[in-house]
């Protein structure tokens, strides 16, 4: 049967948070022991996770032994207790049979967090290239690691420790294996110090039986173009974002591998079998070079100097990926993630250590003056881009600054130049974080200079605005965010449920935790964004009426014509309360052909201009843009005729369709309605996208006819 294990713990915290982290546990005097287990490695990794929130919660003191199921725990609590560095002990007990031992690690009796200084730190590791014309010592090697260790640590925080596997260098000699006894360490810069010890060259994820990493490793010959490789791994993201074969593929990202060419890595949402995704990959492989029509891909070896292997070697049990910013031997390049718009821009040599910590310092580079702002600007805006937020208003107030003070080719420059971008930056991108920002900058919390309004830098509970939390179970986020959900603005809510398709659910989760001030799993984020909205939509309704009926106003409708040039109708506001439609066709001369799609309400026409209506109807679009253009009177729906030239949209007007719709719901974002009209009939909603673009589309019940 193998041996199992249990972890005897003495802690303050609740026992709540305790079972859930072990699942149920019992308690012994002043011990809680937990259920149990068959892998001490992953045992060890619930310990860690216990004395990190034992830290957060501000209770030092936590000791724990991890023991043979059945063995009676220590009553002493003084063996357990540790103030200060966790130390976690690997109890065997004290069995004379040797079998009992078999296939058990046996490591040394405690492990600290004490860093520890190379070994050998004047050894070349990385042996003299054209990028390192001296190669690199193992004391650049470790001060390298000191200042990437929270983006190495992040992955193996997302993905658990479990999946480490270390290329190590003793001396000379260069090996590889697992380094399981971190497992009992936290995760900190202090761990990562002692873990590195200078002799570390290269991190990885290891592949079990079960994976959550998939990836393509692109690998071209010497003649093979560098260009075709670039647009072979935007290709490659691209075809496996949109992959059907996998289905829950929730991430995805092009790195370049630190060698020859590029990692096309994706981040599925729940586990799945090695060897099933082995085949999946392998196939979106040989689908891509089947369409691209080119000998030189290939998934298998090749020696064809003009040649490319997209390779899945890798991807099997005992396989591993190396983790981002991992160096790599032996060019000693770094595994480096790459914006989609960098790739085309992007060199192998500004993957080199110097260039790559040049890059991430590139904030304190930039030159205030030529943006005519001051250090603090600069310095906020790095915060908000390379460090994963902004805690404080004072913060959000100098972006804003920084962008409502200058145009936005300028902001986009400044932007690119403090992120250290290579490449362009996607513009609608920028205005979707500004935005998240502004909805920000209204919460009471932010208010106040030090960003929550109580004078102690700290918000309710003694939490420090963007700072995380706890990871929140599902089961647990209605009733954790419903009341500060109903204290935020509805500008910063709005904004989180733009989201989803715009940016990735990395960003997403980065957003969910600057703007609610806790984590979420990234598996979750999707799930999560769904039950915001149905928290959401319970409290607007009533709210979307009062702000619909206050835009029921004619006067812009009146300042934009004539009415002694124009036969259009001057009209009223009224009071009826039918709920009729319009759709007109316009030939204008100015903004060419669109429809003019109607729904009157609180006495006016409510409007938008379609220009790719047809489109939507055909079945050729799922979506289209609608501009939202003022409200009009109700005598309009009856309206056919010629607008004059020189006249505020002069042209061709005809009613193309007409009836009455039912109005299934409303925001003050969104209306969805069916129409019951001679040609358009079934279900559409009406939404409002990023900043003030609208958009019509037809909901899945949604039944159209056209004559």
């Amino acid at each position: 049967m193998g041996l199992k294990f249990q972890a005897a713990i003495v802690t303050d915290l609740p026992v709540q948070e305790l079972a859930r982290i072990f699942g149920p546990i019992d308690r012994q005097g002043d011990v809680f022991v937990t259920r149990v287990f068959r892998s001490p490695e992953h045992l060890k990794t619930l310990v860690g996770t216990a004395q990190s929130r034992a830290e957060r919660y501000g209770l030092p003191e936590f000791g724990a032994h991890i023991i043979p199921a059945g063995t009676k725990p220590s009553t002493d609590k003084k063996k357990f207790v540790v103030k200060g560095p966790l130390k976690c002990r690997l109890d065997y007990g004290r069995r004379e049979d040797p079998k009992y031992y078999e296939g058990v690690p046996q490591p040394s009796s405690f492990y600290d967090r004490r860093a520890a200084e190379p070994k050998h730190p004047e050894t070349i590791v990385i042996p003299a290239n054209e990028h390192y014309p001296d190669g690199l010592k193992e004391i650049d090697v470790y001060a390298y690691y000191q200042k990437v260790a929270p983006e190495i640590i992040q992955q193996y925080a997302e993905f658990g420790l479990d999946g480490m596997v270390l290329m190590q260098t003793d001396g000379i000699i260069v090996r590889r294996h697992a380094a399981y006894e971190i497992l009992a360490m936290q995760i900190n810069n202090a761990v990562f110090a002692r873990l590195n010890q200078g002799r570390t060259v290269e991190f990885h994820f290891a592949v079990g039986d079960t994976t959550r990493l998939v990836w393509f490793d692109l690998d071209p010959k010497a003649e093979f173009p560098w260009n075709d490789t670039k647009k072979a791994a935007l290709d490659l993201e691209l075809k496996l974002r949109n992959d059907e074969l996998f289905g829950d593929i929730i991430d995805t990202k092009i790195r370049f591998s630190g060698k020859s060419g590029f990692h096309v890595v994706g981040v599925t949402k729940n586990p799945i079998d090695t060897k099933h995704a082995y085949e999946i990959m392998k196939a979106i492989a040989e689908e891509y070079i089947a369409e691209m029509k080119d000998d030189r891909l290939t998934t298998g070896v090749t020696k064809e100097p003009n040649s490319m292997r997209i390779d899945m070697s890798t991807l099997h049990r005992a396989g591993g990926l190396r983790a981002d910013y991992s160096l790599a031997y032996p060019t000693g390049l770094i595994c480096l993630p790459l914006e989609r718009d960098e790739v085309l821009a992007f060199e192998k040599s500004q993957a080199s250590v110097d260039n790559v910590l040049e890059r991430s310092a590139a904030a304190t580079n930039v030159d205030p003056a030529k943006y005519d702002l001051l250090p603090e600007h600069i310095a906020a805006m790095d915060k908000w881009l390379n460090e994963g937020g902004v805690d404080t208003g004072e913060e959000i107030r100098l972006i804003l600054y920084a962008y409502e003070h200058m145009s936005t080719d300028q902001f986009i420059e400044l932007v690119r130049e403090v992120k250290g971008m290579l490449g362009a930056v996607d513009e609608d991108k920028v205005v979707t974080m500004i935005r998240g920002l502004q909805g920000l900058a209204t919460m009471p919390k932010y208010q106040a200079s030090n960003g929550n309004g109580n004078g102690n830098g700290h918000g309710e509970n003694g939490h420090r605005p963007g700072m995380p939390r706890l990871l929140v179970p599902l089961e647990d986020i209605a009733e954790k965010t419903q009341p500060e959900i109903e204290q935020l603005p509805k500008e910063a809510v709005s904004f989180l449920l733009t989201l989803p398709g715009k940016v990735s659910p990395t960003e997403i989760r980065r957003y969910i935790k600057t703007i609610l001030g806790f984590e979420v799993p990234l598996e979750q984020v999707g799930e999560f964004i769904s039950r915001l909205k149905l928290m959401v939509a319970e409290t607007t309704t009533a709210q979307a009426e009062e702000s619909w009926s206050q835009e029921a106003d004619l006067s812009q409708y009146r300042q934009k014509r004539r009415f002694d040039v124009t036969e259009e109708p001057t009209g009223d506001l009224q009071k009826d309360t039918a709920e009729n439609f319009v759709v007109q066709k316009h030939e204008a001369h100015t903004a060419g052909l669109h429809f003019d799609f109607r729904l009157a309400r609180y006495g006016v026409l409510h409007s938008w201009a379609v220009p790719k209506l047809m489109d939507l109807i055909s079945g050729n679009k799922d979506t289209v843009l609608a501009i939202h253009t003022e409200p009009h009177p109700l005598e309009y729906a009856g309206f056919e005729g010629e607008i004059p030239e020189g006249e505020y949209g002069a042209g061709r007007v005809r009613v193309w369709d007409e009836g009455t719709y039912k109005l299934d719901s409303l925001s003050d974002r969104a209306w969805k309605f069916t129409l019951q009209g001679s040609r358009l009939k079934g279900s559409f909603v009406l939404f409002q996208g990023a900043g003030d673009r609208w958009f019509l589309k037809r909901a899945k019940e949604a039944e159209d006819v056209v004559d």
